[in-house]
């Protein structure tokens, strides 16, 4: 393969610049995603509907993200990064700012939510994709730095939020809110594309190949004996040692989305030819959106024990965790926490978040205890302490729940990607990662009505809450399970092997 266009600044100069466009791209993204529920309440009382209905914003909202996610990552190819994000940007402003009319609830669930969904499933993917391609040597301080984005945004936006909401009303501050928003496309026009550092000699030469995101490495096998690499059905002999091949930078957002990142081994390839003919693979997948869709949703490894493990326990962790934050501040106020405080109690969750995310991962890199451990006993924890709130009546004992929510939830999410590979190897981690987003999709889409229309029925958050905390403990419970899955899944594999 040829060299990169050697104007291209990796790993320095420039390459920090798409680092602040995507940290701060995830500041207005995470921090207004875990911030709306602090509007639900809003919601609840301007229209007069119940809880379950005013939820229905985040659940639109998840389910786009779900569907449009993938189709971006495409757009992104073949228009470039930039251009993507910046005019999904365009919209989601005024599909946002439009429901900040408040004709009904129907109006704003489907203007608002449809309008963020869009927005959201075009940052996080293509920022991520320019990031694998500014570096090389840095790429997981890159990531790191880019993704505590997130943590800062839910730390510091729900104060300015309630802050809105006090001075400029409920209609004022939706609309401010999708000002906010638009800001993404400022920082998205920092995203400058690979190709501007390319000759016109070069354009057609030197594809950059270094980034392989989900979809793209749907058919990649590793044939051990040969040491051949495979690729949509093009082969390239390598000299690549297991190790070489295993190193996968994969990350997880704090929606709970997986994107994978790069595969290092790639950069090794030596011909031109062969790195050539991936990338006209890889436009030919590219423009037929459907055969990607199918790869992606990928059921048949639901045939593997080990898997179908992963798949339930990454459900029950998504609906526990994520969802609770959003009935946080409704909560709160019916044990008599003001309004600034409950805005404050969102933002102690995500400091804590950004401090859990970063101690696990130290931890796990160590290998002092297996990371499924490390994971499943933040769920534990995670789901004692979320029944905890039930008993938790003032303000200072309520943060300290929220600051131990912060820390073992970010642990958890922290933690997703890594173990994912830990458990389901390489070469089915790409297929399992379609049903995971799928499933969790559904989870966000069936999980914040059902939840707010259990709080409807009984009038009161505490079943809430035990159905949250629950759902925790019984990720975590289940994740323990994996070494006895995976002698059952072996079993099964021996047993088709004879029976074939």
């Amino acid at each position: 393969m040829a060299d990169f266009p050697s104007k291209l600044p990796v790993d320095r100069g420039w390459a920090w610049t798409i680092v602040i466009g995507h940290f701060m791209n995830l500041f207005f993204m995470v921090g207004t995603a875990k911030s709306i529920g602090i509007l639900l309440e809003e919601f609840h009382i301007h229209f007069q509907v119940p809880m379950a209905v005013a939820t229905m914003v985040m659940s639109v909202t998840g389910i786009v993200y779900a569907l449009a996610a993938p189709i971006s990552l495409l757009l992104g190819e073949q228009f470039s990064e930039r251009r993507v994000i910046m005019v999904s940007g365009v919209v989601a402003l005024f599909m946002m700012a439009l429901s900040s009319l408040l004709v009904n609830m129907v109006f704003v669930i489907v203007l608002f939510g449809v309008g963020f969904g869009l927005g959201n499933a075009a940052i996080y993917g293509n920022g991520l994709i320019l990031l694998g391609q500014y570096f090389k040597k840095r790429r997981s301080l890159a990531n790191g730095l880019a993704l505590s984005g997130s943590s800062i945004g839910q730390f510091v936006l729900p104060p300015v939020i309630q802050f809105f909401l006090e001075t400029y009303s409920l209609g004022g501050t939706v609309l401010l809110i999708s000002g906010l928003y638009f800001h993404v496309t400022l920082f998205a026009s920092l995203f400058r594309p690979v190709s501007f550092y390319q000759t016109d000699s070069q354009i057609d030469e030197d594809k950059f190949v270094d980034t392989i995101e989900i979809g793209k490495l749907q058919n990649c096998d590793v044939h051990e004996n040969t040491k051949m690499v495979t690729i949509n059905g093009e082969a390239g002999v390598e000299n690549l040692s297991e190790e070489e091949f295993s190193e996968v930078h994969a990350v997880m957002a704090s929606t709970g989305s997986i994107y994978l990142g790069s595969v290092t081994s790639l950069e090794d390839m030596t011909t031109e030819h062969n790195a050539s003919r991936i990338y006209k693979d890889q436009t030919k997948v590219s423009k037929n959106i459907a055969s990607v869709l199918r790869k992606m949703f990928d059921f048949s490894v639901l045939k593997n024990y080990v898997c179908v493990l992963y798949v339930i326990v990454s459900f029950f962790a998504f609906l526990g965790h994520f969802n609770f934050v959003l009935f946080l501040p409704s909560y709160a106020l019916t044990k008599g926490i003001t309004k600034y405080n409950k805005a404050i109690l969102v933002s102690i969750c995500g400091l804590c978040d950004l401090a859990g995310r970063v101690l696990f991962g130290f931890l796990g890199d160590l290998n002092i205890i297996q990371r499924y451990k490390m994971k499943s006993i933040c769920l534990i924890l995670l789901g004692l302490n979320t029944a905890m709130f039930i008993f938790a009546d003032t303000f200072a004992w309520i943060a300290v729940h929220s600051a131990l929510y912060g820390f073992f939830g970010g642990g958890y999410v922290g933690m997703i990607a890594v173990v994912l590979i830990d458990l389901v190897g390489l070469e089915e981690m790409s297929r399992v990662l379609g049903v995971v987003l799928l499933v969790q999709g559904i989870g966000a889409a069936t999980g914040q009505p059902l939840l707010g229309l259990i709080k409807d029925m009984t009038g009161e958050y505490d079943i809430v809450i035990y159905i949250c905390a629950s759902c925790c403990l019984i990720s975590g419970v289940l994740l323990l399970c994996w070494p006895l899955v995976r002698r059952l899944e072996k079993q099964r594999q021996k047993h088709t092997d004879t029976t074939t």
